[in-house]
């Protein structure tokens, strides 16, 4: 890719998210070598700061926010996924980021730490679960290059919710995605393999005949409400080809000021940045048309999701009533029939509107926990009620 297309992409804010690996070519790669770590310093002092302050306590949002302001300040580094012409590798960098790989890391951190875990190599396990298809890595093909269809294949696989066809004022998402299989001299790995294009094609092909919504800019600060610390965004845009120009995290402030926290490509910036209110600051370019938000979902027990996505929490439906018996401190705790997919006991953190199914099923508070319905027939509390 020669500067001036560079300049192009960065400036409607894609250079990060479908990376020319043109770019790259001066990199120490290793071909063979599958994984690479960068940045232990960093690594190491969040991984004390988060023991010392015991974040693993901390909701999955509120601990990716206090991983990404850690990581304030980073450089702005673009293209650190592309080692080599020949070989896929998972590639992690702490010491430089792009718009993806910061809220990626940032996720990815998150997710470890609520494991117990704390070594690169189960950072990098975090890493191929979310960025390559089903969890598993292969070729180039595998990872996913276009942000919606990582959102979709991450909530395949329980790692996100997608939130914004729950928010007031989405509409339907008709941009196409097609820049990979026009432009495949600008990707190191298409332009060294052309037989990969055929499977990126055919990527491009399913991600153009879903159907997602997305919420348009003028929409966004209504809904500013409704979004927590943690959120990722993808802000979409009009350029040719891209479904999604650039990405970043929400971040809740004390004053409840809900502010936009990226990996800048700005040339006044080029670093991670907390912006200012996320309705307010995304608008550096008319192309940009507005958003598109993911909530990070609490972590299950167990390994890293590989290439079997877990099946959905709760059926699309509830027929059986939810029950809200009083707890010892008088704080509500919804009790649920133990349904496919859960565990006796198995405790939940529900969404923002607390919506079963995304069928609109209204859940006051944010927690409950499964148990068999035989019992609950057995304890429901005088005070519960049904709803």
């Amino acid at each position: 890719m020669k500067r001036r297309q560079f300049l192009h992409y960065a400036s409607v804010g894609t250079a990060g998210l479908l990376a020319s690996p043109a770019l790259a070519q001066d990199s120490d790669a290793q071909p063979g070598k599958l994984q690479r770590f960068d940045g232990q310093d960093v690594f190491t002092r969040i991984l004390d700061k988060s023991s010392a302050e015991n974040w693993k306590r901390l909701p999955i949002g509120e601990l990716i926010g206090k991983i990404a302001i850690q990581l304030k300040g980073t450089p702005y580094v673009g293209f650190t996924l592309e080692l080599s012409r020949d070989v896929e590798s998972c590639v992690v960098n702490l010491n430089g980021l792009d718009c993806v790989t910061f809220f990626e890391d940032a996720l990815c951190m998150a997710r470890m730490i609520k494991r117990g875990r704390g070594t690169p190599e189960d950072l990098l396990a975090e890493v191929r679960t979310t960025r390559y298809r089903g969890g598993k890595m292969g070729d180039f093909t595998t990872r996913l290059h276009y942000t919606t269809d990582w959102f979709v294949d991450n909530q395949a696989k329980g790692v996100v919710k997608i939130l914004t066809p729950e928010l007031p004022g989405a509409e339907p998402f008709t941009q196409k995605v097609g820049i990979m299989s026009e432009h495949p001299d600008h990707y190191r790995q298409l332009a060294a393999h052309p037989e990969l294009l055929p499977a990126i094609r055919a990527t491009e092909e399913k991600i153009n005949a879903r159907s997602l919504k997305y919420l348009p800019m003028d929409k966004l600060e209504a809904a500013e409400p409704l979004l927590q610390t943690g959120d990722i965004v993808g802000v979409a845009t009009t350029e040719e080809g891209i479904d999604i120009a650039h990405t970043g995290l929400c971040i809740r402030d004390e004053q409840g000021v809900v502010h936009f926290m990226d990996a800048s490509s700005s040339r006044r910036n080029m670093k991670v940045t907390l912006e200012p209110q996320i309705s307010k600051c995304l608008n550096w370019s008319s192309k940009l048309t507005g958003v598109m938000i993911a909530r990070p979902l609490e972590v299950r027990a167990g390994k890293p999701t590989t290439s079997k996505a877990r099946r959905p929490l709760f059926p699309s439906k509830l027929d059986r009533p939810i029950l809200r018996p009083r707890t010892a401190n008088h704080r509500q705790l919804h009790v649920v029939p133990l349904l496919k997919g859960s565990r006796v006991g198995e405790v939940f953190e529900f969404d923002y509107a607390g919506r079963i199914g995304g069928r609109g099923l209204v859940i006051m508070h944010q927690h409950a926990i499964a148990m068999p319905l035989e019992l609950l027939r057995q304890k429901q509390p005088a005070d519960s009620s049904v709803m």
